[in-house]
């Protein structure tokens, strides 16, 4: 099953989404409005191989996108100032990263087990990284 799911922006609270029933997701497409996305919203996704944020998001919740082992590239909206603790943890295929501008904070384990990583450019406004941000 090859399923595309565009959500509403009032969609998004925390644990909204996981694989279940034969429903496997591939491509999220947050519209735009949305303001944020809630603690391990899309968390344990595993076939989910694009995410597309809107420009309006201001905050990714804890876990967000943890273990979703098949998403290999990402771009943060400018607007987030802190990736929370293990956003992109278990997130074994992630190759690419791109950080706006706005970045101020990488919190504990948001890349851990990240073995794919190739390209992620930390911002010059980046004044805290946590221990074991990329452990």
């Amino acid at each position: 099953m090859n399923t595309i799911l565009h959500l509403t922006k009032d969609a998004l609270s925390g644990a909204s989404f996981y694989e279940k029933d034969g429903v496997l997701l591939r491509e999220i497409t947050i519209p735009e409005g949305v303001l944020s996305i809630g603690n391990g919203c899309f968390s344990g996704c595993s076939h989910l191989q694009e995410v597309h944020l809107p420009d309006s998001l201001q905050q990714i919740g804890m876990e967000a996108f943890m273990n979703c082992t098949s998403l290999e590239r990402i771009v943060v909206p400018e607007g987030i100032r802190t990736l929370r603790r293990s956003v992109f943890s278990g997130c074994i295929s992630l190759k690419e990263v791109i950080l706006p501008e706005s970045l101020r904070e990488i919190d504990e384990w948001a890349f851990r087990g990240c073995i794919s990583l190739e390209q992620l450019r930390i911002p010059d406004g980046v004044t805290e990284i946590c221990a074991e941000a990329f452990l």
